[in-house]
């Protein structure tokens, strides 16, 4: 009976690809400019080009082009060869984050902004404020 087993275990040894081109999944965090994050599951097979194209869709029409970066190491995808670029070969396998940066804003550094008009970002951090000087008379 061990000699079957070895010879089943070999036969499904030369059935199976070799794990380096074993199809797997990559499950990918696309964080667009706009602060969305877009998560998505693809074979890792796919080539960045059908990411692209995702952005696409997900942006408004009047949005200007831009370029997948990835955060470490830091590289951009942005030409249609570029863009060939297997989500395998670009290092995000298992699981990756890729950047969606427009070509006017690349290098550009931003902080964070609040969405609230700034009368009611004034008048939250003044309440703030307010209750945390209340705690500490509190506690005195």
């Amino acid at each position: 009976s061990g000699a079957a087993s070895s010879s089943a275990a070999a036969e499904a040894a030369t059935e199976a690809p070799p794990p380096d081109e074993a199809v797997r999944s990559s499950e990918l965090r696309i964080r667009c400019e706009d602060g969305s994050v877009l998560h998505q599951v693809f074979d890792s097979t796919t080539p960045l080009q059908v990411i692209a194209d995702l952005v696409t869709e997900h942006r408004t029409a009047d949005a200007p082009p831009f370029v997948l970066r990835t955060p470490y190491p830091k590289r951009e995808y942005g030409t249609a060869a570029e863009l060939q670029t297997s989500i395998r070969s670009a290092g995000l396998e298992p699981r990756g984050t890729l950047l969606v940066l427009s070509l006017e804003s690349k290098g550009v550094v931003r902080q964070a902004v609040s969405r609230r008009p700034p009368s009611a970002v004034g008048a939250a951090q003044l309440a703030q404020m307010q209750m945390q000087m209340q705690m500490q008379m509190q506690m005195q």
